[in-house]
């Protein structure tokens, strides 16, 4: 009877062990904590398998405190009126200051043997894009971007041929860079101005736009940079008498001081 007892004791010993060693996880998976797919159960790091958590900003447009729609009809005073037909707008180069460090975006597009930062915001409607991917746990106190194109970094992506035809910047430089004359756009606009449909091309140097925060992300998680556009001040001082020369210098600066962020 013992001899029975010792016998059975041996065999649920066994049968515990083996089913110990066998759940034991092998897997490969991510092993970065700041990743979104960290493998809890995983003991081999993947090859390139990590998936980071997206930047992605959101950008609205309003007229003063009220909703706005690109069929609206802003009255400008004096007669004139003014409706947004359609548009071009470019943010790029988002730089993150941090309590523990600063930060760039981590996407990036493979040109011959180096890589760049895909860090573009290319905006054509009220819309949530992503940025990129980023991979740090930090309490923000500024984002920086620039309004177009820094022309000294862009100057290093050509030939433009080469960059990934999926990538943001890929859209914007067929839209906002002319070959002739080496020109780079801040943003187009077709608006309907009193009675004429003007073509408004908003070129120049680039503006980099900077923005005090508070924000605290969190590593593995998505998360969103609010902006909004106020197109009152957008078409502050416009009308239907200027020429469209006059209309882009004004554009320009109404622009700068129209985008605030939330």
């Amino acid at each position: 009877m013992l001899k029975k007892l010792l016998l059975l004791r041996l065999l649920v010993i066994g049968l515990l062990a083996s089913t110990i060693f066998s759940c034991e996880p092998s897997e490969e998976g991510c092993l970065d904590l700041f990743s979104k797919n960290f493998g809890f159960q995983a003991v081999n790091e993947c090859d390139s398998c990590c998936v980071y958590p997206d930047m992605k900003l959101s950008i609205n447009f309003i007229r003063d405190t009220f909703s706005y729609s690109f069929n609206d009809t802003i009255d400008l005073g004096g007669g004139d009126s003014l409706k947004f037909l359609n548009f071009d707008l470019l943010f790029s180069q988002f730089e993150l200051q941090g309590e523990k460090g600063n930060y760039r975006i981590r996407d990036s597009v493979e040109i011959d043997d180096y890589f760049i930062k895909d860090d573009f915001g290319y905006i054509q409607k009220t819309t949530s894009k992503i940025i990129g991917a980023t991979r740090f746990e930090d309490t923000l106190s500024s984002i920086s971007f620039f309004l177009g194109f820094n022309k000294d970094s862009v100057e290093t992506y050509k030939p433009f041929d080469q960059i990934d035809s999926n990538s943001e910047l890929d859209f914007a430089l067929d839209s906002l860079y002319v070959e002739e004359g080496n020109q780079y756009y801040l943003g187009n606009f077709r608006i309907q101005l009193a009675d004429s449909i003007r073509y408004l091309k908003i070129s120049g140097d680039s503006h980099q736009l900077q923005f005090d925060v508070d924000r605290y992300v969190e590593k593995g998680l998505d998360w969103t940079i609010n902006l909004q556009v106020d197109m009152h001040e957008v078409v502050n001082g416009l009308s239907a008498s200027m020429t469209n020369e006059e209309l882009i210098e004004v554009f320009s600066q109404n622009l700068l001081e129209a985008i605030i962020m939330l």
